[in-house]
């Protein structure tokens, strides 16, 4: 009802939030997947570690590489079930996403991961592909503290999860996928969400123009022809 006071915030603009633009460098990877591989190793293993509490559960480890290699949104991994993965197709059809209904196509390396999942901790009552201690869903909070521990044994304190999202785009961008294909891998419904990856795209295209100009200079140095002069009369 209109009381005739006026609006407090009325003319005030609103905080515009700067989008994060961080991405994984390829030495930042192996750090990652060493502290990954750390986590899954038996504490008796490890002399200066055997003390130490546990940095995570193998579910939260798996949560993190399915993350990495599908770009997935965390909700989607942790919510993952069994009878979601279609094998033949190589697709996940994710019924309840950010965006509604999403088919997603999967690469044979995420089929290689989701199988030793299931030949290692795959329980037949559990629909569930990862869970916790009580065989429930894995609760964000769980997962984020987990983080927390496995990026400063990484040494990327600055690294967010929704920052391995933007790495596997930057990935498939570097990997020669048009930003259509890169919205459909990520599940975007609109192409304006895609289009903030379009500079990492038009940087792509940069490099492959070098490498292009550079291989045909090469190709012009190795054939040198010889000018014959005509002989006079």
């Amino acid at each position: 009802m209109f009381t005739g006071q006026a609006n407090p915030v009325d003319g005030l603009k609103l905080y515009r939030e700067k989008k994060r633009t961080r991405y994984l460098r390829p030495e930042e990877r192996v750090r990652l997947n060493a502290a990954l591989e750390e986590a899954e190793q038996p504490w008796s293993a490890n002399k200066d570690r055997k003390n130490a509490p546990p940095l995570g559960r193998w579910s939260h480890v798996y949560a993190v590489r399915l993350l990495l290699l599908t770009g997935f949104r965390q909700s989607e991994v942790l919510s993952l079930e069994w009878s979601w993965i279609d094998r033949e197709r190589c697709i996940i059809f994710l019924p309840d996403s950010k965006t509604g209904p999403s088919p997603r196509v999967i690469s044979p390396a995420v089929l290689d991961l989701l199988d030793e999942i299931a030949a290692n901790h795959r329980r037949p009552e559990l629909n569930l592909v990862l869970y916790g201690r009580r065989f429930q869903k894995i609760h964000p909070s769980s997962l984020r503290h987990f983080w927390g521990r496995i990026r400063a044994a990484a040494g990327l304190e600055d690294v967010h999860l929704h920052d391995l999202r933007h790495s596997a785009a930057s990935a498939a961008i570097e990997a020669g996928c048009t930003l259509r294909e890169v919205g459909a891998l990520l599940g975007h419904k609109k192409s304006d969400t895609t289009a903030r990856y379009a500079h990492l795209s038009d940087d792509a295209a940069r490099r492959a123009a070098s490498r292009m100009t550079d291989e045909i200079a090469r190709a012009e140095r190795k054939v040198t022809p010889t000018v014959r002069r005509a002989r006079k009369p």
